[in-house]
């Protein structure tokens, strides 16, 4: 039956270019006729836009001014809209912010049947629906290293690791209480950290030291908080792209080999 596809799909956190961009029928744009230096300038002074579309009497965008250098609106320029500049309204999230700190872009005009309908710039990759596609890859990640490290070490040991007093207090307490839990429950993904480092684990992720695997680990930690903690901002400068997209693409090498992990526990359980 078709409708057993929702009940089958693995992805659950879908984001891609249009969540978290803006529609055409939402932005303040300048028509061919009345283009110019001045009045884009006046629309960017109001609204803090570094960015001002041309339209053209057809509804096509022809073009668009920028600003030379972000946030500063006393230098601006007239492009003709490009291929560079455009990417489809259906590219995945991750796909977005790797092309943002790749080709060093600030914004993307979003396509859809060959169509401009939407832009997205840098500063949208603070919405909330980013912050969920990240968490949900970091949950990922903390269970798939959680798996590995039950599939090497027992309980017992794992209890001489924990550093998290908090962590082992309300395991302790609820052992007490008569609650049945693994200790790998109450973890963070810190405490996962240090097991995995002491017991030199990091070699199955690819890391081939611990120092590289904590600078690593400890950089995707920090990326843990500042999501789980809203009132942060993600992205503040075009620097801070490239950033971003280091510690999604850590988080994405780990999770490929942990992912080949599990398939070879498996395989070899069947």
């Amino acid at each position: 039956m078709v409708e057993d596809f929702l009940y089958l799909r693995k992805n659950v956190v879908d984001v891609d270019a249009a969540v978290i961009g803006i529609s055409k029928t939402r932005w303040i744009a300048l028509t061919d006729s009345e283009a110019c230096i001045e009045k884009a300038q006046e629309i960017m002074r109001q609204h803090h836009f570094d960015l001002v579309p041309i339209v053209t009497n057809d509804d096509i965008v022809s073009g668009y001014y920028q600003t030379e250098t972000w946030n500063n609106y006393d230098a601006i320029q007239r492009k003709e809209m490009d291929y560079d500049d455009v990417i489809p309204v259906q590219t995945p999230l991750h796909i977005v912010i790797k092309s943002l700190a790749k080709e060093k872009r600030l914004f993307y005009f979003l396509t859809h049947h060959n169509r401009v309908t939407g832009l997205l710039s840098f500063i949208h990759l603070n919405k909330r629906q980013v912050r969920i596609y990240i968490y949900a890859l970091i949950t990922e990640l903390e269970t798939r290293l959680s798996g590995l490290i039950r599939s090497r070490i027992s309980e017992e040991e794992i209890e001489k690791y924990v550093q998290n007093k908090d962590a082992a207090n309300r395991y302790f307490t609820d052992k007490e209480r008569g609650i049945e839990s693994e200790l790998m429950e109450y973890l963070y993904l810190s405490d996962l950290i240090n097991i995995i480092s002491k017991n030199n684990l990091y070699g199955a992720l690819g890391y081939p030291s611990r120092k590289r695997f904590g600078n690593s680990l400890g950089s995707i930690n920090t990326l843990r908080n500042e999501v789980a903690h809203p009132t942060r901002t993600l992205i503040s400068t075009s620097e801070s792209i490239e950033k971003l997209w280091n510690k999604i693409e850590d988080i994405e090498r780990i999770l490929f080999r942990l992912r080949q992990f599990h398939d070879k526990l498996t395989i070899g359980a069947s």
